[in-house]
């Protein structure tokens, strides 16, 4: 079949969408043309355009000479290593980088790849010896020359994920009746020599939040402090974080876990009411868990140790009492704020709780939580602002770069189609957190297929980034309060 024919047989599953074309041979994307895309056959395609009488204005400017019309549009680190040097601005330390500058309005042309150094602190840049390759560029510069179209959420969003959920154990000592392990035919640890290859395909530089989660209790996994030490010889700037349910977490686990550069450990506690906590995580008892908590927090007291911690919450019953004790016991505690999150709302999630917990439960309207962080201030005032990757996207770093905000993706795009994947303990990507507890899991990619990023920037774009992006709704997201509020299932 011809690619016309293609084209034409593909035509009824075609979505409108920005698209970025690519100018191999100068060097240069033309941003957010209108265009659309195929998610069957993964392709893009854009009308030939012309350029604006602005965008020719301002090529003429910098082919005069004058570059005051280019912007840093992104900020890459570069290939090599080399020192920090001191910013002449503001004498903080600048990064060797890559830099793309951005010409016209909104930025709509833009030059790929300068060497350039970027200062973290000030926020600025300076392209290195550009003038000559700039005009160059701008020379070869033709809007009708064969290129490569691809989705505009390729460059608004990171070439890697920054925050990595990795599940390392799907076995659990606990019998929670709104999680689906139970139903888990496979329940078994990832070894260390397998998680260490799987690792290898994860460009762990790029990797800002790496947490250790998952179907089932990390802390069964005897590997787990070896694991936390592996990522952090691997990312010394790296936030590596282990959430638990704490019926482990004596001095024999958190001892180890902490001498390998733990940045912070989440414990599961959705009511300090001991009869609510044992019918929501049955198998453990509440005063043992709590006992367990109040010891990892003596014991980062005591050595100084620059541990986060923090209760996680899943909010069932007589949610404002809930939590109010738990913002009282973890201001009391000196641990940060709790997380509050609800049942699980999606339609592949709710068809297995008790429907008494359906209708206790709190619609995620944002009310609640803007009541907690209001509380929160009045009852830790000197607590400071929480650098918790669920509180909305990290900024960029000297380890992954950054896009300039103003051709970021939508803010309210759901983050795990902007910066964040999970993996399962076969290195297999699903599209969130939540869809750990659909049985069987749909996956949209292997480790062993190819690296994080090409999964990311591959299988993972078009399977649900993109459709996300597009206000179409895969079957794992279908009634998520992430998702697209008018989204349309696929």
């Amino acid at each position: 079949m011809t690619a016309t024919a293609d084209r034409a047989v593909d035509a009824g599953r075609r979505l409108a969408a920005p698209v970025d074309r690519i100018l191999p041979e100068a060097r240069l994307r033309l941003r957010n043309l209108p265009g659309e895309v195929s998610l069957a056959s993964r392709e893009a395609w854009a009308p030939p355009v012309e350029p604006t009488a602005e965008l020719e204005r301002e090529i003429a400017r910098c082919l005069a000479g004058d570059p005051g019309g280019l912007a840093v549009t992104r900020v890459s680190p570069a290939l090599a290593d080399a020192p920090p040097e001191a910013c002449d601005g503001c004498g903080g330390p600048a990064s060797v980088v890559r830099l793309d500058l951005g010409l016209g309005e909104n930025s709509g042309l833009v030059i790929e790849g300068l060497d350039g150094v970027w200062c973290w602190s000030c926020g600025s840049g300076i392209a290195r010896n550009a003038q000559e390759e700039v005009a160059a560029r701008l020379q070869r510069f033709d809007p009708l020359a064969d290129g490569v179209t691809v989705p505009s959420l390729l460059y608004e969003t990171p070439s890697h994920p920054r925050s990595l959920q990795f599940e390392v154990s799907t076995r659990c000592n606990l019998a929670c009746p709104y999680c689906t392990h139970r139903h888990l035919p496979d329940k078994r640890n990832l070894a260390l020599e397998s998680f260490a290859k799987l690792l290898d395909r994860v460009d762990v530089a790029q990797v800002e939040n790496f947490d250790f989660t998952g179907l089932g209790e990390p802390l069964m996994n005897r590997d787990l402090a070896a694991m936390v030490s592996e990522v952090r010889l691997r990312a010394e700037h790296a936030f590596i974080r282990v959430v638990t349910n704490g019926t482990l977490l004596t001095p024999r686990f958190y001892e180890p876990l902490c001498n390998a550069g733990l940045s912070a450990v989440a414990v599961s506690i959705d009511s300090l009411d001991a009869d609510r906590f044992a019918r929501s995580r049955t198998g453990a008892t509440l005063a043992p868990v709590l006992a367990n908590l109040e010891s990892l927090v003596r014991y980062r007291d005591e050595r100084g140790l620059p541990l986060r911690i923090k209760i996680k919450a899943v909010l069932l019953e007589d949610v404002y009492e809930d939590a109010e004790r738990l913002l009282a016991y973890s201001a009391r505690l000196g641990i940060d704020m709790p997380h509050f999150s609800q049942l699980d709302s999606r339609s592949n999630a709710t068809g297995g709780y008790d429907t008494a917990w359906l209708e206790e439960g709190w619609s995620d309207d944002g009310r609640l939580l803007d009541w907690a962080a209001a509380r929160w201030r009045e009852l830790a005032p000197d607590s400071g602002p929480s650098n918790d990757p669920e509180a909305g996207h990290w900024p960029g770093t000297a380890a992954a770069g950054l896009v300039h905000p103003t051709l970021l993706s939508d803010p309210s795009l759901c983050r795990w189609a902007v910066d964040a994947a999970f993996l399962t303990l076969d290195g297999e990507a699903l599209s969130c957190c939540e869809t750990m507890i659909d049985l069987p899991r749909v996956t949209w990619g292997s480790l062993g297929d190819g690296t994080l990023q090409e999964l990311w920037t591959g299988p993972l774009l078009w399977g649900y980034r993109l459709p996300l992006a597009l206000g179409r709704l895969p079957a794992g997201c279908v009634g998520c309060p992430q998702a697209p509020l008018h989204g349309v299932p696929l």
